[in-house]
């Protein structure tokens, strides 16, 4: 979309102008004014959303790797859990990219609920493939052990959720 079109681009300008006009007005003053009020507190808010949100979205994929790391004891299926959360959290800023979707209060949740689902999938599936691992070296069978011993939960827990969150 068109920057204009950015929702709270007018309110950042005013704030901006009356920003402008106190430090015009009264710099070299005894006096000290700050611009106040819902409009300055919410862009200062925004402000804060856009600044922090990726560090604090990196922040959780690194988390689940380190949590994973510890539940499975192996950096390496800890990276694996990690890599189907990446793509979903990439997949949510694609998706609000395409779709002309501004980063703001409500949006900003969207990583983080696609992180917290997402890591539930990835461990489900990994400690079942770990358990049939135990069982057969070979993939295609414990695939298939996977499949069959939770495939079907996984599969009518992703369309509980896809519809909850779909709403």
């Amino acid at each position: 979309g068109r920057p204009e079109d950015q929702p709270g681009l007018e309110e950042r300008q005013v704030v901006a102008a009356v920003n402008s006009y106190l430090g015009e007005h009264f710099a070299g003053t005894d006096l000290e004014a700050t611009a106040t009020g819902p409009l300055a507190v919410d862009d200062e808010w925004m402000h804060g959303i856009g600044d922090g949100h990726f560090t604090s979205v990196i922040a959780s994929l690194i988390s689940v790797f380190i949590m994973c790391g510890f539940l499975f004891r192996s950096a390496k299926l800890a990276l694996l859990a990690l890599i189907p959360n990446t793509i979903a959290t990439f997949g949510v800023y694609a998706v609000m990219g395409f779709s002309d979707v501004w980063l703001g209060v409500a949006t900003s949740m969207f990583a983080s609920i696609a992180i917290g689902v997402g890591v539930d999938f990835a461990t489900h599936t990994l400690d079942r493939m770990k358990e049939a691992r135990r069982a057969s070296s070979n993939i295609d069978d414990n695939l298939m052990h996977v499949y069959h011993s939770t495939g079907r939960a996984l599969i009518f827990n992703t369309v509980a959720v896809a519809c909850g969150f779909g709403v």
